[in-house]
């Protein structure tokens, strides 16, 4: 499929394109050949998406709606990390918890 691509853009040979290009054409072709989206996968999508967020609120020229839009989205992205991590920090929490009350491990 993605061969099919280049050809259609006129590009024969892989090794023609840059860095950046080959980068983007591989992580299309490990999406294509995946079959699920994994936890680790989502976890890696937000935390990226919440990076981008809060670096392009940082920038001066943003209008208000762009502003708006990158403070909601980091909020949103922020939010699902926590949503997804706070199983795993209850889990350890009461596993540090029950260690130190009972004296056993866990």
């Amino acid at each position: 499929m993605l061969q099919q691509l280049l050809e259609k853009l006129g590009i024969r040979d892989y090794d023609s394109l840059t860095a950046e290009e080959k980068k983007t054409y591989e992580t299309w072709g490990r999406i294509l050949i995946s079959k699920y989206v994994t936890l680790e996968d989502v976890k890696k999508l937000v935390a990226t998406e919440s990076a981008r967020a809060h670096d392009e609120m940082k920038k001066f020229e943003n209008s208000k709606e762009r502003q708006l839009f990158f403070q909601t989205l980091a909020r949103l992205a922020d939010t699902l990390k926590l949503f997804i991590d706070t199983p795993a920090a209850q889990r350890e929490a009461l596993r540090a918890h029950l260690q130190q009350t009972f004296k056993v491990e866990i």
